[in-house]
């Protein structure tokens, strides 16, 4: 039975981060053409995000960690993604939660940290991310 409460837990980590519809849109901030794709080369928006994410704005900062995460539009690099979800996840932007705990879990960016894990998926779950609830279900 562990060795199956294993497997779950590692099929339900495993899952791809979220990159939620809020990322090819940020209809709630200020520059509402401000979206997860940019040009081309998905640099153009990269220019805006990081003025509207000085800011404090959770959204922007955690869609820059999405670009850091997925390289989109720069060099993928976890540990910048892990800052940027950081920044978005103090405010307590519920899919940064989510993603940090799957930073920590796969130590993408940052120490692999069960405890950090269930930190982040708590805290995520508590801020309504519908799919943390079923990561700390099989913790």
């Amino acid at each position: 039975m562990k060795y199956a409460t294993q497997i779950c837990l590692s099929l339900a980590l495993a899952m791809p981060l979220v990159v939620s519809a809020e990322a090819s849109s940020l209809a709630n901030l200020p520059l509402s053409r401000v979206s997860n794709r940019g040009a081309e080369n998905g640099s153009g928006d990269m220019k805006k995000l990081p003025a509207l994410a000085v800011t404090g704005q959770a959204q922007a900062q955690y869609l820059i960690g999405v670009r850091y995460q997925e390289g989109d539009g720069v060099v993928q690099d976890f540990p910048k993604a892990a800052i940027w979800c950081r920044k978005a996840a103090e405010q307590n932007y519920p899919n940064a939660l989510y993603n940090l705990g799957h930073y920590y879990y796969n130590g993408k960016g940052v120490n692999r940290d069960f405890k950090a894990t269930k930190y982040w998926f708590e805290k995520a779950a508590s801020a309504g991310n519908d799919k943390a609830p079923g990561n700390l279900g099989v913790m």
